[in-house]
């Protein structure tokens, strides 16, 4: 199975909607997500409509011959990834749960790393007094550490905390979709390298 992640996601809250160039992707491979790196890019048209990918036979003979799975993917993006392939098995549920651990494993980090410049111990404070994701959010904020986004809490923490109360049972792919958006955001903002 090949999965192509997008190095962006549109301003209309479609992962992949229309036609477009595509100049690079990443593969992975399904069980641990190590890259599948490539010597030279390839250059291919394909109508991109969620996860589904079309790739002409040539395409694929090139990728096969060429690949290297040297490099480890993060955490944080293995989560995201696995929201992305959740979303695509049509289980929206399950993937909002993955992106938002990816999320949460990203502002986690980001706290600790700016702690950790000032002398605090940032461990302590997320494990002690700013467990959940909403807490942790506020901390970003008490530590002078930007918000990505304008409003974490209801695109982020209220999705994720609905599923986990059983408040919603079965998101709708556009609040799903509105989910991944956001975490993306953050993911690009607080670790941009993918790989260990």
């Amino acid at each position: 199975r090949i999965i192509l992640l997008g190095k962006s996601i549109s301003s209309n809250n479609d992962l992949f909607s229309c036609e477009h160039e595509v100049i690079s992707f990443d593969l992975y491979k399904p069980n641990d997500y190590s890259k599948i790196r490539l010597n030279s890019a390839i250059g291919f048209k394909a109508k991109l409509n969620y996860i589904n990918n079309y790739l002409s036979d040539c395409d694929i003979e090139k990728l096969l011959k060429d690949i290297d799975t040297s490099k480890k993917i993060k955490m944080e993006y293995k989560y995201f990834l696995n929201a992305l392939i959740q979303f695509d098995q049509g289980n929206t549920r399950y993937a909002i749960l993955e992106a938002t651990t990816a999320c949460e494993l990203c502002i986690t980090h980001i706290i600790h790393v700016h702690c950790e410049k000032i002398g605090i111990n940032g461990a302590g404070l997320c494990d002690q007094f700013y467990r959940s994701l909403g807490d942790r959010f506020n901390l970003l904020k008490y530590l002078g550490i930007e918000l990505i986004t304008p409003n974490p809490d209801k695109k982020i923490t209220k999705p994720r905390n609905d599923l986990i109360h059983n408040r919603k049972l079965i998101p709708t792919n556009e609040e799903c979709l509105e989910v991944l958006n956001e975490v993306k955001q953050y993911l690009n903002a607080y670790i941009p390298d993918m790989y260990e």
